[in-house]
């Protein structure tokens, strides 16, 4: 009878197991805590970039420049330059204008990514159930302005977050269909007085670069809209100098 103690009868595969247990190294041990600190701060990373994708959506930045914004490759063109001066200036208003492919509407999100100053938070106080920011192509303005006492079904915008946000961006003015192109003119120049006057931000983007080019477009509204853009901040041709046309040139 063979003993039960008989080690010529060892469990097979009993000495590599026992080899893959064994201790880690220090070496080892540093790196896996390095490993465990890089998973966490990718981690952290994603969640962060999520959320910051989720603001800019509520915003209404365009999928396109959110892409450019969350991956960080803003090129520091004309108008991005401007736009981040303007927000550090006292005056209410910018219009970015100027043929297209300058960089406008990626300068108008990029602003649009930020949040308000402490200088800014004292002259706005933020309020629940609106947003900080709202950026709406002129296309949906006729819209948004039009549903006064309800939610517009197409912008999703009601008036009270245009008129009341801390910076409201309109995009492509002068691009809206001309059906609407009264109303837009309207529009926009009662929300720049207005929010001028309570000490928010207005930022727009046009291909429409002179003050005629405003009064062929808004005939009833062009001049005044020139006015109150000069009056209350800056209209500001910027150069055709956006990622496109560089590219395009190399």
């Amino acid at each position: 009878m063979t003993p039960a103690n008989n080690n010529h009868h060892a469990v097979p595969g009993l000495l590599k197991y026992s080899a893959t247990m064994a201790p880690e190294t220090p070496v080892e041990t540093a790196e896996r805590a390095q490993r465990e600190q890089q998973r966490e701060r990718d981690e952290a990373t994603a969640a962060r970039l999520a959320t910051l994708d989720a603001i800019l959506r509520h915003r209404g930045v365009p999928a396109k420049h959110r892409a450019l914004i969350i991956a960080d490759k803003l090129e520091p063109t004309p108008a991005l330059i401007r736009a981040r001066t303007w927000l550090a200036d006292a005056r209410r208003v910018l219009a970015l204008v100027g043929a297209p492919d300058a960089g406008k509407t990626t300068a108008a999100s990029w602003a649009a990514a930020q949040e308000p100053s402490a200088a800014d938070l004292r002259l706005w106080t933020p309020r629940t159930g609106l947003p900080a920011v709202v950026f709406l192509p002129a296309e949906d303005l006729a819209g948004a302005w039009q549903a006064r006492l309800g939610r517009d079904p197409i912008s999703r915008r009601t008036l009270a977050e245009l008129r009341d946000c801390w910076l409201l961006v309109i995009d492509d003015l002068g691009q809206e269909p001309g059906i609407v192109a009264g109303m837009v003119g309207e529009a926009v120049d009662i929300l720049v007085r207005r929010r001028s006057d309570d000490g928010l931000r207005t930022l727009i983007t046009s291909n429409l670069a002179t003050p005629a080019a405003l009064g062929g477009r808004y005939p009833d509204r062009g001049q005044r809209l020139h006015e109150s853009m000069l009056e209350h901040g800056y209209f500001t041709p910027v150069p055709p100098e956006g990622r496109r046309r560089r590219r395009t040139a190399q």
